[in-house]
């Protein structure tokens, strides 16, 4: 089934001050946060275990959101699932596909 996949998930940060998290398991985001900042959004960052998700805006102000991963997003891949996966997804013919975890 669908939810054993194994998918990406991205945060990407607007100009609008918006930060919407989004899987490649669908063609619609998560969860779109629209009150936070009063102006764009600088950068994101991702906590190791992927429970939070750190903002920062050009008004000078940080916004963390918390994720129940498994629920939320997905079970997190091993190390070495996660070099299957890629490998799997982007061999390059006769070589390494170049990425690092």
């Amino acid at each position: 089934d669908d939810e054993d996949q194994p998918r990406s998930v991205v945060a990407i940060g607007g100009q609008d001050a918006t930060v919407s998290v989004w899987t490649s398991a669908r063609a619609k985001p998560l969860v779109v946060f629209r009150d936070c900042f009063g102006g764009a959004v600088s950068d994101l960052a991702w906590s190791r275990n992927g429970s939070l998700l750190c903002a920062s805006s050009h008004d000078g102000s940080t916004c963390t959101f918390e994720f129940d991963v498994e629920r939320d997003l997905g079970r997190r891949l091993s190390s070495s699932d996660a070099r299957a996966h890629l490998d799997a997804a982007f061999a390059v013919e006769g070589g390494s596909n170049g990425l690092s975890l």
